[in-house]
Formats: C-alpha cells, structure tokens, sequence
C-alpha cells in the first residue's frame, strides 16, 4: 500500500512540471515517420535498448533496472553487466522500459505528459484489460462467437498497444534529439552521474509553474482582480451600506433605491460635481438645489407624496434626515416580515415614482401634482 501511495505521489508531482513534450503522441509519426515505422514493423524492443543507452548520455555506469522506478531496481547485478540487464529488460518487459525511459527524461527535463497524451495511454491499457476480460470470459464460456469476438478484440488491443509505444519511442527520441542539438537550441551539457541516479531519489524534484507575483510583505499571484482589489482598497471610498432586496419590485427600481442610498444617482448637484455646468435649481421647486435628499424628500412636492404615502399606509410618520432613513424606517416599526417588506416595497416604489416625475419635467416639461405622481 505505501509503495502504490509513494506511486501515485510520483504521478503526481510530474503533472506540476512546467514544461511539455516537443511533440505530442499525436503529432510524433508526421514529426519523424521512418522512426516509427520502425518501431511499429518489428524492433520495438532494439530501439527501446537505443533509446534507454542514449537517456543516459551512451553511459552505462549510470543505469539501473526500470531506472529505478521499480521494487526490483538496484537488486538485480545490473551494476556488473548493464548491457545484458538492460537486453533482459526491453525484451521481457518492453511497456516498462518504455514507460521508465519516459519518466527518466520527464524528471530530467521537468516534462509534464499533457491531458490528450494521457487520455491516449490511458485508453491503450483500458483496451488492453478489456481484451484480458472478454479472454477469460470465453474461455469459461466456450462460445465460438465469444471467442471470435474476444480474438477480434485481442488483435484490436496489440495494434493499439504497438502504435501508442511506438508513438511514445517516436517522442522520446523527438525530445532527446533537441536534447542533443539536432534541432533547435545548442546542446545541452551532460549532467554528473548523480543527477541521473533515480534509484536514491524517491520522488522526482519538486517544482513548480513559472508564475507572477506581487506584493513586498504578502506575495500573491498576479491578476487583473488582484489589481482591482488594490485599487478600491486605496482609492475608493468604502460604504457597507445594504437594503432588502425585494423580488415583487422591478429590478431598476430596487437598483435605484440602492444608488440613491449611496447618493449615486445623476442628480443636479451630482453632474455638477462631474464637471457638467447646468442650472442647480430644483426641478420640481425651483427654490433650492438640485441635491438627491432635497429632490426625493424635502422638495414641497415630494414631501406632499411622502404625506399621502404614509397616511394611505396609516403608518406613523417619523422624522427622515436622508434617503437612507426611508430605506430601513420599515425595521423600527413593530409589524410582521410580511408587512414590513411590503412598506418597503410601497416606499423604494414612491422613490422611483419621483424620479419618474423629474425626468418628466426636465425632458418633456410635463409638471406633475402629487396625486399624478402617485397615480391616483
């Protein structure tokens, strides 16, 4: 169980590696076909020994059995004949050795194998343990169609297997190739033998992505939202300010309700703060300026709907300063959650109606009573 654990952690930390393979499975018989057809005609395992020999720079001082992936790596005298271990290896277990050339070269290098090329390693020994199923089961059956079916899908599985490690071999001599300058880059220089010795190296090396990071006392990751978030904790003012949202209301009334609270509405005084040079006067009164409280409060007309409002509530009316008193003057009154939303509905409605009663004067120069604000 610990062993399966410590293997799963290895997968693991390989998926964190911050490079990729230079050609994926997909991509690796156009990228060097006679390679391939190699492979796949009839010297998997020759190439498997190449491929492994030249891993580790033409050095066999270096090798291990399975590269030191496997319980029996280190432990079987391949130090006093590598040649004829690593011959035993490819031919009497070909999938490891390819499977441990590949994650030689993926801790040496930081490789991740991407989601496709798992997909396709994936599917390959799903298709193999379906054959091995559908073989026992015929042969515990004794149907003939069974067993035609279950040979079809045997010979389905080895030309799967074949060609997905035929693909892998392709790939990783594509890579050792870029390792070696044959394409690209210089090549790169060859490592001390400890730095290939993965038999004393449980797990591959730790490392992560190459990622941004900001700040001096917290680091964090670099983003357009932590940017934000900077930006309105310095700079713009802060207001925790909430109102019940009601459903039965219109959305644009219960957004206005709460711009208003904040005073955020285009009110005169608001524009003239912005820059925007206009009369200041109240549009309703035309006696003092344009200010959000003056005009949904204090203004003769709509303290006139403010009266009617409250007495056709026959609540008591209290004395409001701001806009925000009228938004929780509802959670003073000693009514059910039922009566108190339904005031505070009636109320953001009055709000949004002499709004609607402004907007009327200004732009169709339509003046209004309160009883045809209120629509009675």
């Amino acid at each position: 169980m610990a062993a399966s654990q410590e293997y799963l952690d290895k997968m693991q930390l390989r998926q964190n590696y911050r490079n990729v393979w230079h050609t994926d499975l997909m991509r690796t018989i156009s990228a060097d076909t006679p390679f391939f057809y190699k492979i796949f005609t009839c010297s998997g395992p020759c190439v498997s020994y190449l491929l492994r020999k030249r891993a580790l720079y033409d050095d066999m001082s270096r090798y291990t059995c399975c590269a030191g992936y496997m319980p029996c790596s280190g432990r079987c005298g391949e130090s006093k004949c590598p040649e004829l271990c690593l011959c035993t290896e490819v031919f009497c277990c070909f999938g490891n050795s390819v499977a441990s050339t590949r994650f030689l070269l993926q801790d040496e290098f930081n490789i991740q194998t991407t989601q496709c090329d798992n997909c396709i390693i994936g599917f390959m020994f799903c298709l193999q343990q379906l054959a091995c199923i559908c073989s026992i089961v015929a042969c515990l059956v004794g149907n003939d169609e069974l067993s035609d079916a279950s040979q079809a899908l045997n010979c389905l599985a080895d030309i799967v297997y074949c060609t997905v490690c035929a693909c892998m071999q392709t790939q990783h001599k594509v890579e050792m190739d870029k390792r070696d300058g044959k394409f690209g880059p210089v090549p790169m220089a060859v490592p001390p033998a400890q730095q290939m010795s993965r038999f004393d190296q449980p797990n591959p090396p730790n490392i992560e992505r190459d990622k941004w990071v900001w700040g001096a006392t917290n680091p964090i990751e670099f983003s357009v939202g932590s940017v934000r978030a900077l930006i309105e904790e310095r700079l713009l003012p802060y207001d925790n300010f909430k109102i019940p949202w009601i459903k039965w209301v219109p959305l644009k009334v219960n957004v206005f309700a709460w711009r208003a609270g904040l005073d955020c509405i285009p009110s005169k005084d608001c524009l003239i703060k912005r820059g925007i040079s206009i009369n200041y006067m109240c549009s309703l009164c035309s006696v003092h300026s344009e200010s959000s409280v003056h005009l949904l409060l204090r203004c003769g007309i709509a303290s006139s709907v403010w009266d009617k409002v409250f007495m056709w509530c026959k609540a008591p009316k209290e004395l409001i300063l701001t806009i925000r008193d009228i938004l929780i003057l509802h959670n003073s009154w000693p009514f059910s959650t039922m009566h108190k939303k339904l005031l505070h509905a009636i109320f953001v409605t009055t709000l949004w109606c002499i709004w609607k009663a402004r907007n009327a004067k200004v732009f169709e120069n339509k003046a209004l009573d309160p009883m045809e604000i209120l629509g009675i």
